[in-house]
């Protein structure tokens, strides 16, 4: 069922009540105050005052996927069909079947468990079309929370993405975004700016085991281009593809002013933080965000985001964030000229007992085909697509490649134009951007944004703070120190001299360095989601300069993933390992850092949880509770011999990451 609005099937985005008795506006319902969650030091309390130590789980992985019609991974048909495998799918029933929420429960509660970490995709609940939203789905979910609140089950709900969408190999985002940034799903695969289980298994050909996908090849998608590209628009679409404008849909029977357009960035962040707060007013509806310990406790803000091409210092080398590698691996420039139809000839690796080790070349798109669409597809067209769908169930750049238009390569010679065109904001060449300034001029004013449209609707929720993986937090206390005596700068924001506005609700002429005649403007006066200039009021709203913090000082939860790196990637423990975490920060060398034998292996392991809730205390601060989101084992651990001998693996390397956490006194929710 997609929500109704007049005889159209569809929601606004907006988040109003147009929806016909399916959600009535949620500021008409609310309730009166009742005790919020409270917590002591790092830790959450019970109704008796008493300090928790959660255990919990991920509910679950198979939310990744559709549950209506059937299409796992390894499913060659329907995987690409704009109805079956896009559009017209349905997750109801994804985690389970909601007549089995009580068997899977009650056994979760007796297996000591009390928090869950409710994995839920923007696609589950937008899947039809930008602004359409799947209300049955919604309804469903709040339905699988009261059941757990019935076994004392507290949940905090996860927007999970992993590789930004289904259609690039993982899941999160529905297709459609996909297609406003001009990419055509169905030639991802073959034109090297992805490598999905399905495009693996179509190319290989019948017959081929689909076990034999390679391990874990699906996460070096974050390299390739369509990955890449959309976080990049997701995150810094302003600063680095300022000509990607497009109309807005059809709102209210209203014709659409082509010469009004938005942002790539704008349109992407607004509608996925719509979609999530349109469930964020169901939960609230049903009463299910209040009391000391309410069965909802708040929101990750996004699993696991990443910088795309932000930060990249050489296109034509690997991107530093790019530690693993398996199968072709091509760097930035050769993704993008691949993705134009022309054959790369790129690096490849295989994963061995060390890691990822260089295995020769291989040539990628030796067909030509091209990854994006000749001609660009509008919002309204998709939005009308949608409705289509809903209803039978119950800008042209110069080149079509955004970053040729961007003059980063030219498309006629393939040469590489601007090699460090990320490695720095391009209209101010001198602030480079590192992990810790992305996170503070991009991440955060996202996070800044999504909060709010939260609080809007549920005051009390936590924010569940996960910033990209193996980062470590935003120093929340120097950001204070920074904003709170630097100088308003009415400049420093716009890159053609923009004077700051507390909020833009009218069109705005485009910054200057633009080709694109059309206006763009604002989707705040069109929608409930605040901007971030509504907390940073002295940012022009074209280019964001950084976050106050402000969102994220109050009611905050640290929730980073881990994994034991080694073991995930080979599906093996192994007597050796390394400290990573102190690696990466510079703490330890990779020969100080190296781990023998199991013990200190154990060891290792108990040190990074440990430097994990250090670090939250120096940067986030000493009263933020620090809940591992994802921990955990691959269920099918590569170990020969009799299955006793499999079981004792997982056992083993399954207490060695458990154990850690004890002794850091962390909560956790393990990978399920």
């Amino acid at each position: 069922m997609a929500t109704t609005s007049n005889e159209t099937v569809r929601a606004d985005a907006s988040m109003h009540a147009h929806v016909d008795g399916a959600f009535e506006d949620a500021d008409a319902t609310l309730a009166p105050p009742q005790a919020a969650p409270t917590t002591r030091g790092r830790y959450f309390l019970d109704d008796h005052g008493r300090a928790l130590l959660f255990r919990g789980v991920n509910v679950a992985g198979n939310a990744k996927l559709p549950a209506s019609p059937d299409i796992p991974s390894y499913r060659v048909d329907h995987f690409w069909d704009p109805v079956d495998g896009m559009s017209g799918v349905s997750f109801v029933g994804r985690p389970f079947p909601l007549a089995d929420a009580h068997a899977h429960c009650v056994r979760l509660r007796d297996w000591g468990m009390s928090l869950l970490r409710l994995c839920i995709t923007w696609e589950a609940v937008e899947h039809f079309g930008p602004g359409i939203y799947d209300v049955t789905y919604v309804e469903y979910i709040v339905a699988v929370v009261k059941v757990a609140r019935e076994y004392g089950l507290t949940c905090f709900l996860d927007p999970h993405q992993d590789v930004w969408a289904r259609h690039c190999g993982g899941s999160g985002a529905p297709a459609w975004t996909l297609a406003v940034a001009g990419l055509d799903v169905s030639k991802l695969d073959t034109a090297g700016a992805a490598i999905t289980h399905t495009g693996w298994l179509k190319a290989q050909g019948d017959g081929t085991d689909p076990a034999a996908y390679p391990k874990m090849i699906w996460a070096t998608n974050y390299a390739k281009l369509a990955t890449a590209t959309m976080f990049t628009l997701f995150f810094g679409g302003k600063t680095y593809a300022p000509r990607l404008h497009v109309p807005d849909y059809p709102r209210g029977g209203a014709p659409v002013d082509e010469t009004v357009r938005f942002s790539i960035q704008d349109v992407l962040q607004t509608h996925f933080i719509g979609a999530m707060q349109f469930l964020a007013r169901a939960v609230h509806a049903a009463q299910l965000d209040k009391s000391t310990l309410p069965a909802v406790l708040g929101w990750d803000s996004l699993n696991e985001p990443n910088p795309g091409f932000i930060g990249a210092a050489d296109l034509d080398r690997a991107m530093p964030s790019q530690m693993l590698k398996n199968g072709a691996a091509p760097t930035p420039v050769q993704g993008m000229r691949a993705g134009l139809g022309q054959p790369q000839k790129v690096a490849q690796y295989r994963i061995t007992w060390c890691g990822p080790l260089w295995n020769g070349s291989t040539t990628i798109n030796e067909d030509g085909v091209l990854a994006w669409q000749p001609t660009h597809t509008d919002l309204g067209d998709l939005h009308r697509a949608g409705l289509d769908v809903a209803r039978a169930r119950g800008a042209q750049s110069d080149s079509p490649c955004i970053w040729a238009a961007h003059g980063v390569w030219d498309p006629a010679t393939g040469a590489l134009i601007r090699p460090d065109y990320f490695a720095h904001l391009p209209d101010t060449p001198e602030i480079h951007v590192d992990p810790e300034e992305f996170m503070d001029r991009f991440w955060l004013p996202f996070v800044d944004r999504f909060v709010g449209a939260v609080r809007t609707v549920s005051p009390n929720a936590y924010v569940f703070l996960d910033p990209p993986v193996n980062e470590a937090p935003p120093d929340i206390h120097a950001r204070r120190s920074r904003r709170a005596t630097a100088p308003i700068d009415p400049m420093r924001a716009g890159s053609g001299g923009h004077t700051a506005r507390a909020r833009s609700v009218s069109p705005v002429k485009p910054h200057v360095g633009t080709a694109t005649t059309d206006t763009t403007a604002s989707l705040d006066a069109k929608t409930d989601v605040p901007d971030t200039t509504a907390i940073c009021p002295a940012h022009d709203r074209t280019v964001s300069s950084g976050s106050t913090g402000s969102a994220v000082d109050d009611r905050l939860v640290y929730a980073p993933p881990w994994y034991d790196g080694l073991t995930l990637i080979t599906k093996h423990q192994w007597p050796y390992n390394l400290d990573f975490l102190h690696i990466q920060r510079g703490f330890k060398s990779w020969l100080t850092g190296l781990r023998i034998g199991y013990p200190s292996v154990r060891r290792g392991m108990a040190a990074q949880m440990t430097l994990v809730r250090d670090e939250s205390r120096a940067r986030l601060g000493p009263d933020v509770p620090v809940i591992i989101g994802e921990i955990g084992i691959p269920f099918d651990m590569d170990v020969s011999g009799e299955e006793r001998s499999r079981a004792t693996a997982m056992h083993r390397a399954l207490d060695t990451n458990l154990a850690a956490l004890d002794a850091a006194l962390l909560n956790a929710t393990v990978w399920n």
